[in-house]
């Protein structure tokens, strides 16, 4: 069977790294979520909490993976970057539009609602996109032969 992408040595050792990271990130967290749970401090409605602290350690591992030059996907990631955070332009786009007609507001009672997570969702969504585009405008400016 073909491999799709052939990464090396380095690239898999920050790999491992990457994903030690989000694992220490989500770990902290769910810490600070449980400690707010039993201080009675409740910042998301329902299950929004898990999915935005979820969301946020995937956000995690694609801005590392994107800062430190690793493709586990590939040539197709370049299409993935672009289509994660256009998906998430268009959630974000679609909530405000619902918050402008009045369907409900994203903070209600110093807590997050359904509608400012899936916001805030969008928003770690198209944040991939801005990573991968920052870092090749970055890349495009800095001389061939330049490392740092």
């Amino acid at each position: 069977m073909k491999k799709r992408t052939e990464l090396d040595e380095r690239q898999l050792w920050q790999r491992g790294n990457v994903f030690k990271h989000a694992f220490v990130f989500l770990l902290g967290a769910l810490a600070a979520e449980g400690a707010c749970k039993a201080f009675g401090i409740t910042w998301a409605e329902g299950p929004w909490e898990a999915v935005l602290l979820i969301w946020a350690s995937v956000a995690l591992c694609w801005w590392e993976f994107i800062l430190r030059d690793i493709s586990p996907m590939g040539r197709s990631q370049k299409t993935f970057f672009f289509a994660m955070g256009l998906c998430g332009l268009c959630i974000v786009g679609m909530e405000l539009a619902s918050l402008a007609a009045g369907r409900g507001p994203l903070l209600e009672e110093a807590m997050l609602t359904s509608a400012g997570a899936t916001t805030l969702i969008g928003c770690l969504m198209a944040s991939i996109l801005g990573v991968y585009l920052a870092k090749s405008f970055r890349d495009k400016r800095r001389p061939a032969g330049d490392e740092e």
